[in-house]
């Protein structure tokens, strides 16, 4: 018979497989400017979060959905190496936008988010972050 018990302990998973920042207009947004403004709130505050957890992500990414049928969009990029730079991640985020810029159609929520997550090394995360000796 089965009932439904387990002698295994359950373990809180360590680190997470993504992280995202999703944002819900509270008035649809037919100016695609109003879009990415809130796209780049979004990548200020997952970027936050990702160096404040001592992570670092290969992969950005967006979701994207239209007001109209509520239809929804995923679009990512896997990057060429671990990083945690907001500028990197704003890069990303805006060229993967781009292909939605002219569609005229109305936008309801605007998501961002990373995966691909690794702790972070002591060195730094990009060359911008290196200070000679």
């Amino acid at each position: 018979m089965i009932h439904g018990e387990e002698n295994v302990e359950v373990r809180q998973q360590e680190m997470p497989k993504s992280l995202s920042v999703e944002r819900t207009f509270t008035t649809d947004a037919a100016n695609f400017r109003e879009v990415r403004d809130e796209a780049r709130a979004a990548v200020s505050e997952l970027v936050r979060r990702v160096k404040s957890s001592g992570y670092t992500f290969k992969v950005g990414g967006i979701k994207i959905r239209f007001a109209r049928g509520f239809e929804t969009h995923t679009r990512e990029k896997t990057l060429i190496s671990q990083t945690d730079s907001e500028a990197v991640l704003q890069e990303t985020v805006d060229s993967l936008l781009d292909e939605f810029q002219g569609s005229g159609r109305v936008v309801r929520l605007i998501g961002v988010r990373v995966a691909g997550i690794q702790q972070a090394s002591e060195s730094p995360s990009s060359l911008d972050d290196w200070t000679p000796s």
